[in-house]
């Protein structure tokens, strides 16, 4: 079944007739059908849900006191925004100034005004720093289409064609291109109505969310057709954010926020008093001296007071808040001091502690980091673990995620409490110091570490993708970011169950401490070489997986996992290989400027004839493909990464490389595979020459069809299609 939608035409067989009627002339008859396909899109989106993230926030970080937030109602920026034509504004304040809190309340504002208006909805996200589900751009986008496709079930149509197929969900799913494409259509849209559109903590994601939305905001704000989308950015100053109106809760919102904090303070003060009896005279003398040294931080506040429900008496409270220093810089250095001087002998430990979980990728449970810890003799269990979380309890808080099963992962309580530790000079604390590239290079070895620990991973057997009751591992297959977790079970002998959580985070995240860790890669690179180098069964199956997924010859449906014929590990996988799949730029930099003959080494091929720049190109590391190129040659190298850019739809880097060829006369007239026909669909989009006869039977036109829609994607050109003569 085909359906024109998203500016993309879906070819069909001549049978049907050609392409179907628009999603708006669909008959009231196939309402049932469309819901079906409506719920079928949405589970493909569902990956987290907003409304119940907002409800573990309030758990999480508590929620907005009563009588907080009230002034944004009445601002000018928020009216003009609300009620008039002003399209976008955003919220920025410094760390612990309440961004959260004013989300949860705008966003719960909001919800009541549209209910009273049929022609408008509100859809939020709300990012968390740690969270591997909630701070990349994929997930934002899928939890607002998510949102949109719920409230606005008419709209499945337009979206239906993006999932219909395995393939093509996969695509859709994992590339921020694919989900912007929908999204976009979505919001031109003449049945949308006014959408508000909330986004908190833009700047807590770690893929440069920002770096790829806000242009994208900015592009579509441009277009005459878009009247119907509000958007609402709470974060950090961010540079492209000075270009729409902003509110600065540092700056002329300074005595509103202090009167939010005067709020938050005095409803603090009523737990304390309620355990301590303060009487009205020293309450109000409590609170004055909090809000005079608060510097507007609310999560300043929250330290202090909870510090304060630790004390016993009125003495010892009224001594602490003379001792208490202003600022937030000042209260974490106070809070790791009483660390080194209340818990020497857990010193190491905690130290390890806060590093594994400032720089790890996603948020880790007890049991993984029992796995980290567990060769010290002072750990003795998980009880240990929670105890060092109790001693870190100013800098770690355990986040509840019930999704999982989970009685809960440990993160850092705010993202301002990494970048403290990371850029801390205090000579008394050098304990704590980390720098973060060599922090990174730290979980780097000790992964590789245990990789090189699993005795026998099993993946000459035929079931390799099979599922396994006794060893279920949620891993990434293969090591690309846009990649989501898939049931993968290995057999493991000789493998303690203790060990399997940190197995998982290993398989899952290590690369990406590999492409953080910059020049000190090839340390991590030279102390593990017999290890990338030889026959060796672990990395046989890394290697395997991002083969087995991406390398079907001329087979564009992919293989049956149960009859891979699994290739021979041979000793061709060179350094350059490892740098351009994890993304480090320094490390590929290096290897370049060192080589005596730079364009051999790029042009190398490994075991799965795959070069750097075609892994660069799969894995879609724009920057590395651009250093690549320069050295690259041969018509295949640049045919096969164009076919891969363009099937996995990343639109600039398919472009950068078409546009690096040069003449069209370098490549073969004559079609032979799905990579010569891919950079041909691609050039001629790219000039405007993009035609396709869906009658036409030669080879072209038959294997062009599917590819059509990615390439006509990249290039947003209105494809030509003759129609079929009457009668056949």
């Amino acid at each position: 079944m085909g359906i024109t939608s998203l500016g993309i035409l879906s070819f069909q067989d001549q049978s049907h007739g050609g392409v179907q009627s628009h999603p708006e002339a669909v008959t009231v008859a196939r309402k049932s059908e469309i819901d079906a396909t409506v719920k079928k899109c949405c589970d493909a989106l569902l990956l987290t849900k907003p409304s119940i993230d907002r409800e573990k926030l309030k758990s999480f970080k508590g929620s907005p006191v009563e009588g907080t937030g009230k002034w944004i109602e009445s601002h000018e920026i928020y009216r003009s925004w609300r009620e008039h034509d002003n399209t976008a504004f955003c919220i920025i304040g410094a760390p612990g100034t309440g961004k959260t809190m004013l989300s949860i309340y705008l966003t719960e504002l909001l919800e009541q005004k549209t209910k009273q208006s049929p022609n408008e909805d509100v859809i939020y996200f709300f990012c968390l720093y740690g969270d591997i589900e909630r701070n990349n751009v994929c997930a934002i986008l899928r939890g607002l289409l998510y949102q949109i496709l719920t409230k606005r079930p008419e709209l499945g149509p337009y979206v239906w064609p993006n999932f219909d197929g395995d393939a093509i969900k996969k695509l859709t799913l994992d590339t921020p291109e694919g989900l912007w494409l929908i999204f976009q259509t979505l919001m031109k849209g003449h049945s949308l109505g006014k959408l508000f559109c909330v986004i908190d903590g833009l700047d807590e994601c770690g893929d440069n969310a920002s770096a790829f939305l806000l242009p994208k905001f900015k592009d579509l704000f441009k277009s005459t057709m878009l009247t119907n989308l509000k958007l609402a950015i709470i974060s950090r100053p961010l540079p492209m954010l000075s270009l729409i109106p902003a509110i600065n809760l540092n700056l002329n919102q300074g005595e509103q926020v202090n009167q939010d904090v005067r709020t938050f303070i005095h409803s603090k003060m009523d737990d304390l008093c309620c355990t301590h009896g303060f009487n009205l005279e020293a309450r109000n003398k409590l609170e004055t001296q909090l809000l005079r040294s608060a510097e507007g931080s609310f999560l300043w506040v929250g330290f202090v007071v909870n510090e304060m429900m630790t004390l016993e008496t009125h003495t010892e409270i009224l001594d602490t808040m003379k001792r208490i220093p202003r600022g937030l810089p000042e209260m974490y250095g106070r809070m790791l001091a009483q660390i080194k001087q209340k818990h020497q002998k857990f010193l190491p430990l905690a130290v390890v502690l806060l590093h594994w979980v400032a720089v790890s990728t996603k948020s880790l449970s007890p049991k993984e980091l029992f796995a980290v810890l567990a060769h010290d003799k002072i750990v003795m269990g998980l009880e240990t673990i929670q105890d060092l979380v109790k001693i870190c309890g100013g800098f770690l808080r355990i986040y509840k995620n019930d999704k999982y099963g989970r009685s809960g992962n440990v993160t850092l309580v705010h993202q301002s409490a990494k970048e403290y530790l990371a850029t801390n000079s205090d000579p008394e604390l050098k304990e704590f110091w980390f720098a973060e590239d060599l922090a990174h290079l730290g979980i780097a070895n000790r992964c590789l570490e245990r990789l090189k620990s699993i005795p026998d991973l099993g993946y000459t057997t035929p079931n390799i993708l099979s599922d396994s009751p006794k060893w279920r591992m949620s891993l990434f297959l293969g090591p690309f970011p846009r990649r989501h977790p898939t049931n993968f079970s290995p057999t493991i002998q000789n493998f303690r169950p203790d060990q399997v959580d940190l197995v998982c985070y290993t398989f899952g995240y290590w690369y990406r401490h590999a492409r953080n860790c910059g020049k000190h890669a090839r340390a991590m690179f030279k102390n593990n070489q017999q290890f990338f180098a030889t026959d060796n069964s672990s990395l046989g199956l890394f290697w395997v997986l991002v083969g087995f997924d991406y390398n079907p010859p001329k087979n564009t449906e992919g293989l049956d996992p149960n009859q891979v014929n699994l290739p021979e590990i041979q000793n061709r996988t060179l350094e350059i290989h490892i740098a351009s799949v994890v993304g480090n730029i320094p490390w590929v930099e290096s290897l370049i400027e060192e080589s005596s003959n730079p364009s051999q080494l790029v042009n190398s091929a490994d075991h799965f004839n795959m070069t750097p720049l075609q892994y660069a190109a799969l894995c879609g590391y724009e920057k590395v493909v651009d250093i690549l190129r320069n050295h690259a040659t041969g018509r295949a190298q640049y045919g096969r990464a164009i076919w891969i850019a363009t099937t996995t739809r990343y639109s600039n880097i398919a472009r950068m490389l078409i546009k690096h060829v040069g003449n069209f006369e370098d490549f073969d007239t004559h079609v032979e595979t799905d990579e010569d026909l891919i950079v041909r669909l691609a050039w001629y989009a790219r000039n405007g020459n993009l035609q396709l006869t869906p009658n036409s039977s030669s080879p072209f036109q038959a294997i062009g069809k599917r590819y059509f829609e990615a390439v006509q994607t990249l290039f947003g050109k209105k494809p030509k299609c003759e129609p079929e003569a009457k009668g056949k």
